[in-house]
């Protein structure tokens, strides 16, 4: 029997996947054929199409489609993950922000509310400063018509304060003028000026941001505090997880098992490649595993990852993601051949 045929689309970064694309690594019985496209792009193709039989999404917009008419199966294979990331918040040096529990009554620029790093951002305001989500009125830079999560009917839950930026607007401009207080998992790009679409519009690097003269970082060492952080989580936060279309599972249930087994292999082979992510500082792969553990592997649901992913269906539920009326276990988020694995 010929092997079924399927294309997969990730975002530019596999990490320790790299073997799967490089096709070192092959699921049995599976021809896959990969290719890559900018993250921003391909999370609002994803649901607005239907031409991608196996593609990294956010874990958000995962949970979100699954509720509205999108057949995706997930697999518990974690593309991207963050590292503390809430440690890499700016703000104007006139804000009065000294501390993270200033954040309250502020005002603060973020891509879009949904996006799943920033759950974990408000995770740890939260859990560590004590810091609500309601205290802060969120900017949102994606307009609505760009948005990975409203064409499918999100709103943020009642009582959250957020408002979307003008098209003319931008995050970073809004900082600086001191429209906002501050921003959070900030996406300035350079390339961003080209852009016909009116998605991420910032063009000032986050680097640059945070040099320009009335901007600086809420954590004086960044990296230390998200190291720590990890340290007391016990394990990074993951944002992306691996769907594939419902209908080809629905032709051969063996599909997401077949799968996630390749990419768990791949993902043990030696690399020095990373599904770890910090935007603004390097991480060595020797601090990656001096914080969240030298065993850690970005796919499975063994150890930490079945933490992590509990964790994060938790937030799914606090931060309205979930509209059926009760929360989503990990068995029903995943595909029930992939638990044990």
């Amino acid at each position: 029997m010929a092997d079924l045929s399927l294309n997969l689309v990730f975002g530019r970064h596999p990490g320790r996947f790299q073997p799967i694309f490089d096709g070192k690594v092959k699921p049995e019985g599976i021809k896959l054929k990969p290719a890559r496209m900018n993250i921003d792009e391909l999370f609002w193709h994803i649901p607005a199409k239907n031409d991608i039989d196996v593609a990294e999404l956010s874990l958000t917009g995962t949970i979100w489609g699954k509720q509205h008419g999108k057949r995706w199966t997930a697999l518990p294979v974690f593309p991207g993950w963050v590292f503390g990331c809430h440690t890499e918040t700016l703000v104007r040096r006139d804000s009065g922000i000294d501390r993270t529990e200033d954040l309250k009554g502020k005002r603060v620029g973020v891509p879009e509310y949904p996006v799943t790093a920033i759950a974990w951002i408000r995770d740890a305001f939260e859990r560590k400063y004590g810091v609500r989500r309601e205290d802060i009125h969120w900017f949102e830079e994606r307009s609505p018509d760009y948005s990975h999560y409203r064409p499918l009917g999100y709103k943020p839950p009642a009582g959250i304060k957020v408002d979307t930026i003008p098209k003319e607007k931008r995050l970073s401009d809004m900082l600086i003028n001191g429209e906002i207080d501050a921003v959070t998992r900030y996406f300035g790009r350079p390339e961003n000026a080209t852009k016909s679409h009116p998605g991420d519009r910032s063009t000032l690097s986050i680097a640059d941001l945070a040099a320009h003269p009335r901007v600086r970082w809420l954590y004086a060492d960044r990296k230390t505090a998200a190291i720590d952080y990890c340290k007391e989580l016990g394990w990074p936060q993951p944002i992306h997880c691996v769907i594939v279309k419902t209908e080809i599972v629905d032709r051969d249930p063996t599909v997401p098992e077949r799968l996630t087994r390749a990419f768990i292999e791949a993902a043990r082979m030696p690399s020095d490649l990373s599904n770890v992510h910090a935007a603004s500082y390097e991480i060595t792969a020797a601090e990656h595993a001096a914080a969240v553990g030298a065993d850690f592997l970005p796919a499975g649901l063994k150890g930490k990852n079945r933490a992590a992913a509990e964790r994060m269906l938790e937030l799914c539920w606090k931060d309205g993601y979930i509209d059926r009326g009760k929360p989503f276990p990990v068995e029903e988020y995943f595909h029930e051949s992939t638990l044990s694995l």
